[in-house]
């Protein structure tokens, strides 16, 4: 038995650069100005938002033998290529990465036991925790079958039964995508907003919609 990326996973790689492309662009197309910040805290600042950073192979293979499951070619790639560090992508979820994936998965058991629900089946992969009552999750394949692509993304909110939220993780990258991109249109065309670095806190400051000029239009 042998579990291979052979043909080359070109699909599952286009997926994710299409990922990469659409976060690159939200981190050009910043809604904010810096405003009292030293130009290298800006600088860095800038960095840590854009950073795109993945994870090593061998951690995701070896998650898969410590669950006994095949991760889709999609997934694969996302951690790969996104799994470290994703550009805002998932931010306010705490978001799993290969080595926690077992804690994620007895994370979202105590979900629903909570809610007098049974546990997820022995296939869920939990992607994400938000907010300690609901969990993210696909069903990976069992070893010794072909690498599915893709598959099904599921949620489970404490005290309701799983629910499918996207038809492939695709699908669920691009409806993130879509909302990060249309909360950053909204804040672009309403003028912006300031951040200020100072102390290592950082602060926003959204000037009423009728002041003048606006922080868009202004220089950092």
């Amino acid at each position: 038995m042998t579990n291979t990326f052979d043909p080359p996973i070109r699909h599952a790689g286009d997926v994710i650069d299409g990922v990469e492309r659409r976060l690159r662009h939200l981190s050009d197309q910043r809604p904010f100005r810096f405003r009292a910040t030293r130009s290298e805290d800006a600088l860095r600042y800038i960095a840590q938002l854009g950073r795109l950073e993945g994870c090593l192979l061998t951690d995701v293979l070896a998650a898969e033998r410590a669950m006994g499951v095949l991760l889709p070619r999609v997934l694969v790639r996302y951690f790969t290529r996104l799994g470290t560090a994703r550009a805002g992508l998932f931010v306010g979820s705490d978001v799993a990465v290969p080595r926690n994936l077992v804690n994620f998965k007895v994370a979202a058991d105590r979900i629903a036991a909570r809610g007098g629900q049974e546990p997820l089946p022995r296939s869920a992969v939990v992607l994400l925790i938000h907010q300690g009552y609901s969990a993210v999750f696909i069903h990976g394949a069992p070893q010794g079958v072909s690498r599915p692509m893709d598959a099904p993304v599921f949620n489970l909110v404490e005290g309701e039964a799983p629910r499918q939220i996207a038809p492939s993780l695709e699908a669920w990258f691009d409806k993130e995508l879509s909302l990060m991109e249309e909360v950053n249109g909204m804040q672009r065309a309403q003028g912006g907003y300031f951040v200020t670095l100072r102390d290592g806190r950082v602060t926003e400051t959204h000037p009423a919609l009728n002041a003048r000029p606006r922080p868009l239009d202004t220089e950092d």
